[in-house]
């Protein structure tokens, strides 16, 4: 596993790229913020609408990993409070 990438601003209502890769874990830094996800191709084009996402960090689960066999690109949307997160790929 390569170094993390700490911290990851992720401002609220927008969405924001915070990893490309094909295995990694995203850890929650704020817990007073909720956190909506999504994925896309590595390089493809950003989501556009909060619709699209799923939300994570529930039921007082501080991390999500990700295991895909070709690189994505993960984005997070910040609802509430802006949020931080730590990405170890």
């Amino acid at each position: 596993m390569a170094n993390p990438v700490f911290p990851v601003n992720v401002p609220v209502g927008v969405w924001t790229k915070v990893a490309t890769g094909k295995v990694g874990t995203i850890w929650n830094k704020k817990t007073t913020t909720d956190y909506f996800m999504t994925i896309r191709d590595a390089g493809g084009a950003a989501p556009t609408g909060l619709a699209e996402g799923v939300k994570v960090f529930i039921n007082n689960c501080s991390f999500f990993s990700i295991s895909n066999t070709v690189e994505i690109d993960v984005y997070l949307w910040a609802e509430g409070n802006a949020g931080v997160v730590r990405v170890d790929l």
